[in-house]
C-alpha cells in the first residue's frame, strides 16, 4: 500500500534522527512540518535527505499557528500530490511499534476509506542513565527500556478517501480525526488494531527537557496570548516557574513530568507515581550519526532565568498582483545544496530569491564569456517557444537540474512530447523531486505543472519511460480541488493561508481550522504575570497599503531612557507616512495616547541583549547579573559601556521580518544598545533620541515601577534610576561619535514650531504637530541629580541645540571632551542587576 508518516515537529534534535531512520521502512514518505526549530533538527533532516532517505521538509515558522491547522493545511497540500492509502499520523517524540511492513498493511488493507485506526501509546520513562547523560542524551536505540502501566489511545492511522481531501480536519495528540460537513465537523469512524502499537518518549533528559518546557511556552504563549490566565493554563507551569526562577530542573522531578506528558492518562491531574515495566522497545535504522549537528546553545540563555524570546506574530500579507512562490524553490535550493542558480524570471522573482536564499549566488551568462556550472536552472512561467531552445542550450555537465513550470496548460499531448524532447538532449523528470515542488507549491501552475529535470540516466531507460507515463497520466486526470490565495510573494508554504484579499479577510487553500493571528503578550503584561489589569493590546492590526511616499522620506528608530518622551516622538509619525510595528500596546494609563511599542520587538531586543551578554561575560555571570528580572523588565537592566551588541542570524531573520514595510517607524528604549543589529537592516534610518532632565526621567521611572503590573515585583532604587538614564543616552552619544545619523531632542523640542520644521526636513514627511500635549507632561520631581547625569545631561542638551547645524567634527569635540571627564564604563564596573 502507497504509505506516508505526517508529524509536526519543533527543536527534537536529539531524537528526530531516530524517529526518521526508524519510520523510513515503513512508508513511501515522511512528511515533517518543522515549525521554527533552534537546535539543529532541520539541518538533521536536511542531511537525512541528502543521503536519500524519503523525506519531505515542510518549513512552518510561524508559531502562532495552532497544530490542527498546521497538520490540516500541510496534509491538504500533500495528500492530493503523492496520493497515499494509509497516512501515519505521529508525534516526533513516537515510535512505531510494528510486526513488519507487510503485516500491519494486510490488517490495515481492512479499514474502509474514510476511516481511523486507533493504537496503544505507551508513556516510557527515562532511567537513571538517561538522566544523567548529557545532551544531546542517551542513543534512543538503546534507551526506550521502561514504561508505564497506562495506555492511552491514539487515532494514529488514516485510510485516506480522496474524496475527503478537502474536508479532512486533524488534530495532534492522538485525537480523532474529523471530516468537515458544510458548516458542522463529524468524527471519522475509529478502528481498533492489535498489531501495532505506540511508544511515547517526551521526557528523555534535563537538559532537553528544560528545553522542552521553555519553548512550549514560547509556542503556549504565540497561540493563546488572549488568554487572561496565559501562564496558569500552560500544562509544564510547574516546571516553567523552576527554569524562569534560574533554578534548573531536579532529575528526580522527570519522573512526574514524563507521566503529566501523557494528558489523557491523568486528566485529574498529577496522581501518585504508578510502577512501570520493563518493555525494551527495538528501533530500526541503528545508532545515530548526525549527533554533531544537534545545538544546545539556543537554549542555554534560558539557564539565565529568561525565556527565550517569542518570534514575530503571524506573517500577513497583501496581494502584490504577482505570484512569486518561493516556498518550492526555496525548498529545493536547500535539498539541493545548490549554490550557483540561473534565474530567468522576472526582476521581482531573481530579487526576492535573492532574499530568502542569500547563499545562492545567481549567475548572468553573457555572450563571448566562458559558461560556467550551475546547479539550478529556474524558469518560472517558461513560455512554449523558449522550451526547445533551452533544451538545446543546456548542457548536462554545466546544469545540475532545470526547473520550471509552463505559462499556460499543455494541450493534450503536448506534455509527453515535451518530455520527450527534454529526453533527446539529456534531460528527464526526477519523479521525486516534481512531487516535492508541487506539493510545496502554493499555485496551481506549481502545483499540477512544475517539473524539475535531471541529466538523463541512460542506464535505466524502462524508469524514465515509466516516470513519464506517471506525469503524463496526472497532466490529464482532473485537477485536485484547490483554492489558490491571491497572487503574491510566498516565503514558505503555510503562508498561503496568511495572504488576504482585497477586503482585508484571510484567503485559506485550507480552510477548516481557523486561523486566529494570536499577538505575543507585550511588555506591561509580561508571559510570568497573572495580575489583573494588566495592558492588553490593541486589536490585533492588519496589514494596510501604505499611502504612496516620496522616496525622499526616511526611517525612523526612536530611542532613549524610558519614560523621557519617546512615546510621544513615536506617535507624532503618521501612519500615512510611516509605517508602525504591528500589534501595538493598547493606551494605558501612564501612557495615555499609546506607547508605539510592540511585542515582537522587544522580545527581539531582549534576546539581543541576553545574547550580547552572555557573549561578553560568559554564562555564569550574565545569569547573576540578570537574575530577578522578568521577561520584558531588561529596559531597566544596566550594562557596561563597552559590551557590544551581538546578534545571530535568527535575530537577523526577525529584524528583516520586522522592517520590511517602509518608511518605518521603530521606538524601543533597549534600542539604545541594540542600535547595530538594526542599522545593518536599515542602514539609511535617521535615529532620533530624546530626552527630558534626568530628574524628571528618574522619578518617572520610579513611579511606573510602582504601578505597571508587570514591574510591580522588581526593586529599583533612585541610583539605579540615574544609573538605567544615562547608560541609555551614553549608548547613543557613543553610537553619534562611531559615525550612525543621529539627532538629538529635547523634549521641548516637540512644541518648538521651528525645531519641528526643522526635523520635518531632515525626515522628508509632516508630523502630527497635535500629537504632543503639554498637559502629559505631568511630573514634577524632587529628586537630586549626581554629578554624572548633570554632566550628560549638558551634553545632550548642547547636542540637541546643535543638531540641525550638520557641524558633526564640532559635536565629536564636545563628545571627546565629555568623554575625557566620565569615561566609558568596562565590564568591571557593572553591578550585579539594578535591583
Amino acid at each position: 500500500m502507497n504509505a506516508l508518516a505526517l508529524a509536526l515537529v519543533r527543536n527534537e534534535a536529539d531524537l528526530i534522527e531516530a524517529f526518521v531512520r526508524h519510520h523510513a521502512p515503513l512508508v513511501d514518505l515522511l512528511v515533517l512540518a518543522d515549525q521554527g526549530s533552534r537546535d539543529g533538527t532541520r539541518e538533521i533532516l536536511l542531511a537525512l535527505q541528502a543521503e536519500g532517505l524519503p523525506l519531505l521538509l515542510v518549513d512552518v515558522p510561524e508559531l502562532a499557528l495552532e497544530p490542527a491547522t498546521v497538520l490540516t493545511a500541510v496534509y491538504r497540500r500533500v495528500a492530493p500530490i503523492y496520493q497515499p492509502e494509509l497516512v501515519y499520523l505521529l508525534g516526533a517524540d513516537t515510535f512505531l511499534r510494528h510486526p513488519g511492513r507487510a503485516a500491519l498493511e494486510a490488517e490495515l488493507a481492512a479499514l474502509p476509506p474514510g476511516s481511523t485506526a486507533a493504537l496503544s501509546r505507551w508513556t516510557y520513562r527515562p532511567d537513571a542513565q538517561a538522566l544523567a547523560t548529557p545532551w544531546p542524551g542517551v542513543e534512543p536505540m538503546n534507551a526506550l527500556r521502561e514504561r508505564g502501566t497506562q495506555a492511552t489511545p491514539c487515532h494514529a492511522v488514516l485510510r485516506r478517501d480522496p474524496a475527503d481531501d478537502t474536508r479532512v480536519v486533524l488534530r495532534p495528540d492522538g485525537e480523532p480525526v474529523l471530516r468537515q460537513q458544510g458548516d458542522a465537523l463529524e468524527t471519522l469512524p475509529g478502528y481498533s488494531t492489535a498489531s501495532a502499537s505506540l511508544a511515547h518518549w517526551p521526557v528523555r533528559g534535563v537538559e532537553q527537557f528544560t528545553a522542552k518546557v521553555v519553548y512550549g511556552w514560547e509556542t503556549h504563549k504565540a497561540q493563546h496570548a488572549d488568554q487572561p490566565e496565559l501562564r496558569a493554563s500552560y500544562v509544564w507551569r510547574p516546571w516553567l516557574d523552576q527554569v524562569l526562577a534560574g533554578r534548573g530542573l531536579a532529575p528526580e522531578t522527570l519522573a512526574d513530568a514524563a507521566r503529566l506528558a501523557d494528558a489523557a492518562a491523568q486528566p485529574a491531574g498529577l496522581q501518585p507515581v504508578q510502577a512501570t515495566v520493563l518493555d525494551p522497545l527495538t528501533l530500526h535504522g541503528g545508532p545515530r550519526r548526525l549527533s554533531a549537528l544537534a545545538r544546545l546553545e539556543p537554549v542555554v540563555p534560558l539557564m539565565t532565568g529568561l525565556r527565550w524570546p517569542a518570534l514575530p506574530g503571524l506573517s500577513m500579507c497583501l496581494p502584490t498582483g504577482e505570484a512569486v512562490d518561493l516556498a518550492p524553490v526555496r525548498a529545493l535550493v536547500d535539498r539541493l545544496g545548490a549554490r550557483r542558480a540561473i534565474v530567468m524570471g522576472t526582476p521581482t522573482w531573481s530579487a526576492d530569491l535573492a532574499e530568502v536564499c542569500p547563499q545562492l549566488m545567481q549567475h548572468v551568462p553573457r555572450e563571448g564569456e566562458p559558461d560556467v556550472p550551475v546547479d539550478l536552472v529556474l524558469v518560472p512561467a517558461m513560455p512554449a517557444d523558449l522550451v526547445p531552445i533551452l533544451a538545446e542550450a543546456a548542457r548536462s555537465e554545466l546544469v545540475g537540474h532545470i526547473v520550471f513550470w509552463p505559462a499556460s496548460p499543455w494541450s493534450a499531448g503536448a506534455l509527453e512530447a515535451e518530455l520527450r524532447l527534454w529526453q533527446t538532449q539529456g534531460w528527464a523528470p526526477d519523479l521525486e523531486l516534481t512531487l516535492a515542488l508541487r506539493a510545496l507549491g502554493s499555485y496551481a501552475d506549481t502545483r499540477q505543472r512544475g517539473l524539475v529535470l535531471a541529466p538523463l540516466d541512460t542506464s535505466r531507460p524502462e524508469r524514465t519511460d515509466a516516470i513519464r507515463n506517471v506525469l503524463v497520466a496526472l497532466d490529464a486526470a482532473p485537477a485536485a480541488p484547490w483554492k489558490e490565495p491571491a497572487p503574491t510573494r510566498i516565503d514558505h508554504p503555510l503562508q498561503a493561508l496568511l495572504v488576504q484579499d482585497l477586503a482585508g479577510e484571510a484567503v485559506s487553500s485550507c480552510a477548516t481550522a481557523p486561523v486566529t493571528p494570536n499577538p505575543p503578550a507585550g511588555p506591561a503584561a509580561p508571559a510570568s504575570a497573572t495580575s489583573v489589569g494588566a495592558p492588553v493590546m490593541s486589536p490585533a492590526a492588519r496589514p494596510v497599503a501604505a499611502a504612496p511616499c516620496q522616496a525622499a522620506v526616511r526611517s525612523v528608530l526612536i530611542a532613549g531612557a524610558g519614560r523621557s518622551g519617546t512615546s510621544c516622538l513615536a506617535g507624532m509619525f503618521s501612519p500615512e507616512t510611516h509605517h508602525h510595528a504591528h500589534d501595538l500596546y493598547a493606551p494605558q494609563t501612564s501612557n495615555p495616547k499609546g506607547f508605539f511599542e510592540a511585542a515582537h520587538i522587544n522580545d527581539l531586543n531582549e534576546s539581543i541583549l541576553v545574547n550580547s551578554a552572555m557573549a561578553h561575560y560568559g554564562t555564569d555571570v550574565t545569569r547573576e547579573m540578570l537574575k530577578g528580572f522578568e521577561p520584558h523588565q531588561l529596559w531597566l537592566a544596566r550594562f557596561a559601556d563597552d559590551m557590544p551588541a551581538v546578534w545571530n542570524d535568527m535575530h537577523r531573520r526577525q529584524i528583516a521580518d520586522a522592517v520590511r514595510d517602509r518608511p518605518l517607524c521603530l521606538k524601543d528604549p533597549r534600542m539604545s544598545i541594540t542600535l547595530p543589529a538594526w542599522l545593518e537592516q536599515v542602514p539609511d534610518a535617521l535615529v532620533l533620541s530624546i530626552h527630558r532632565p534626568p530628574a524628571v526621567s528618574a522619578a518617572s521611572i520610579l513611579r511606573e515601577c510602582q504601578v505597571a503590573t508587570y514591574l510591580l515585583d522588581f526593586r529599583i532604587s533612585m541610583r539605579d534610576a540615574f544609573a538605567v538614564w544615562r547608560q541609555s543616552y551614553r549608548r547613543l552619544v557613543l553610537a553619534y561619535r562611531a559615525g550612525a545619523d543621529v539627532r538629538f531632542l529635547r523634549y521641548s523640542d516637540l512644541f518648538d514650531a521651528q525645531r519641528l520644521s526643522q526635523l520635518e526636513a531632515q525626515v522628508g514627511a509632516p508630523l502630527r504637530r497635535d500629537f504632543a500635549e503639554q498637559k502629559l507632561n505631568r511630573t514634577t520631581p524632587d529628586l537630586k541629580v549626581d554629578p554624572a547625569s548633570e554632566a550628560l545631561a549638558r551634553l545632550l542638551d548642547r547636542l540637541s541645540e546643535r543638531t540641525f547645524l550638520h557641524d558633526r567634527a564640532g559635536d565629536h569635540r564636545l563628545i571627546d571632551a565629555y568623554l575625557a571627564g566620565w569615561p566609558v564604563r568596562s565590564s568591571a564596573s557593572v553591578p550585579a542587576h539594578a535591583g
